[in-house]
């Protein structure tokens, strides 16, 4: 369960903001109040917003991350049955774009994931 929230801001806005307001949350599958809320945190620099395509962007990213990952794991596998990658002055770098790509995996996984509309009650 998620935090409850105890504060509220109260926002005037025109009929035809409101319209607009109410159109973009109905794109983004969420409620007004949920949409708002998730705007003006991505605004605020606390939370990004991102739309179905954004995240499927990312999703996609991600997966190329993975499978170039993966292909830089046969390499290592590769010249560490050689025997050549324990004196090879590259060793450390390659390890650490390694930890680097699954790092920007796990980072892309969280951020493709989609905010939920909770409850008013939240």
């Amino acid at each position: 369960m998620g935090q409850r929230r105890e504060r509220t801001i109260y926002l005037r806005v025109t009929t035809e903001e409101h319209a607009a307001i109410a159109q973009a949350a109905a794109q983004a599958k969420l409620t007004v109040v949920d949409f708002t809320r998730s705007v003006a945190l991505s605004g605020a620099g606390a939370q990004p917003y991102y739309t179905d395509e954004d995240r499927l962007l990312l999703l996609c990213l991600r997966e190329e991350l993975r499978a170039e990952g993966c292909n830089l794991t046969r390499v290592l596998i590769a010249l560490n049955r050689d025997g050549r990658f324990a004196e090879a002055p590259f060793k450390a770098d390659l390890l650490k774009m390694q930890r680097v790509i699954a790092a920007l995996c796990v980072e892309l996984s969280a951020r493709a994931k989609k905010i939920t509309p909770q409850s008013r009650r939240d």
